[in-house]
């Protein structure tokens, strides 16, 4: 081979960055993230929780509803070691929504619901894509109202915690005033 050519001219100006940060993601939860409620208020909230979607759900998916919804309680004591309890339930993908819908009695939940317990709520991102068939991100910019780039794939978690007296649902967490378009 010969010696190297002259240099060309420049090439167009680039569209931005190489990293695509527009993937579909969740955009609101129906309790207060990383939040507080009491044991009858969490009860009564976790009989139907939704996830708001940036983007519809491809038609396919949500015929073949794939269970992307776990709900764990990790009650918490400082003398015992305790079990993660999974709450069963319903799961239904319509729109830009999933929600899902215990089985369990709001007596039973109530009395599971001990203070100091977390409630994590799990979503599959890598399983749900949108019309486009592009997988959500599971980012929690949605919740946080944090601006943060998004990638494809992953678990979104998001939790609330029970406390020991009613919590008046008209204040606002941290979140929601960051966010106003997180969903009660």
């Amino acid at each position: 081979a010969g010696p190297p050519g002259p240099q060309g001219p420049a090439g167009p100006a680039g569209t931005g960055s190489a990293v695509d940060t527009t993937w579909p993601h969740v955009t609101g939860v129906s309790w207060p993230h990383d939040g507080k409620l009491t044991a009858a208020q969490a009860a009564e909230r976790l009989r139907a929780i939704t996830f708001q979607l940036a983007a519809p759900l491809h038609p396919d998916l949500v015929a073949a509803t794939p269970d992307v919804v776990q709900v764990w309680v990790e009650n918490s004591s400082a003398q015992a070691i305790l079990p993660v309890l999974s709450l069963a339930g319903t799961l239904k993908l319509d729109g830009q929504t999933v929600s899902w819908t215990t089985s369990h009695a709001a007596d039973v939940l109530t009395k599971t619901l001990t203070v100091g317990a977390r409630v994590l709520v799990r979503l599959h991102c890598g399983v749900l894509f949108d019309a486009k068939k592009r997988p959500f991100s599971s980012t929690a910019a949605g919740l946080t109202g944090i601006a943060a780039p998004t990638f494809p794939g992953g678990v979104l978690e998001s939790w609330f915690s029970i406390a020991a007296v009613r919590i008046d649902p008209n204040i606002l967490t941290r979140a929601e005033r960051i966010n106003p378009f997180i969903v009660r």
